[in-house]
């Protein structure tokens, strides 16, 4: 067995060199730690979370959700979404069976949540008037509960007769006896109200729906988030420090402080006023 040692000229001695596996606990925690710190961007981060969320929608419109987060293992730290999330957006990717929403299992799960006919009311909501599912972020934590999520339904009550011809419409798409019966409302005023809240009451529904989908996905890049900031496979640990080495075959040793050396020659290294010469030992 060979072991590498390194003579200080300054220190008159010989002292031991190790394999990255043999480095005590704490001395493997502080290079972890260094290449933490020098090789991962917060900034890269975010954008990972931002093309994640839009790679979801795949070519449905632009649907306006930001991410922010705070990920330093405190009270009140998580990652959160928040901003506008339009029912054209929903609806398009939910129908694209492309989209990275569809193959992730949201447009299933979102379809065998609710009747056909309430999913007709969803597309034809979406072609009459539209809608609005709104993530607002409030107080100084980065969690979910400093958020308010609903569905913008105020248009509805301003144009009660667009829910009844979204009810109209979704019952021309998909005949069904409790739809038919509301329309046979004989009182203007009265049909009008039930389509209201009708329509009203299938988009709240599609609004918890999503909202929970939207937690999850914020869950798994809170978990992304902690994975990239704080953990690190020790390959990429040894091959950084290669890198710091100059090492040209990848095979390097620490010493007790964690700096490292190229294990396979002898080396003159310089280090303030300090001068090193790893060499080999048999033992």
């Amino acid at each position: 067995m060979r072991i590498q040692k390194r003579y200080s000229f300054d220190a008159g001695e010989f002292e031991y060199l190790y394999s990255y596996e043999e480095l005590p606990d704490e001395t493997k925690d502080e290079l972890r730690r260094n290449y933490l710190d020098i090789n991962r961007d917060a900034e890269f981060f975010t954008e990972y979370c931002q093309d994640y969320i839009k790679d979801l929608f795949g070519h449905a419109a632009d649907q306006g959700l930001k991410v922010g987060y705070s990920l330093n293992y405190c009270q009140g730290d998580g990652l959160i979404i928040y901003g506008d999330l339009y029912l054209n957006t929903i609806v398009a990717a939910t129908k694209d069976s492309n989209s990275e929403w569809a193959r992730k299992g949201y447009a299933s799960a979102l379809l065998d949540s609710m009747p056909l006919a309430d999913w007709a009311v969803v597309k034809q909501t979406d072609l009459h008037v539209g809608g609005i599912i709104r993530f607002k972020h409030s107080g100084r934590y980065a969690n979910w509960g400093c958020m308010t999520c609903e569905y913008d339904s105020d248009y509805l009550y301003d144009t009660e007769a667009s829910a009844v011809e979204i009810v109209q419409s979704a019952n021309n798409e998909l005949y069904t006896e409790a739809l038919d019966d509301m329309l046979s409302i004989s009182d203007d005023d009265e049909r009008e109200l039930a389509c209201v809240n009708y329509v009203i009451k299938v988009l709240e529904a599609l609004t918890d729906e999503i909202i929970s989908y939207i937690k999850e996905i914020a869950d798994h890049l809170e978990q992304r988030g902690y994975d990239y900031f704080y953990e690190a496979e020790d390959a990429d640990i040894k091959e950084f420090y290669s890198w710091q080495a100059e090492s040209e075959t990848g095979n390097i040793v620490f010493d007790n402080k964690g700096r490292p050396f190229e294990s396979k020659y002898n080396i003159i290294c310089f280090n303030g006023t300090e001068m090193y010469k790893t060499i080999a030992a048999a033992f």
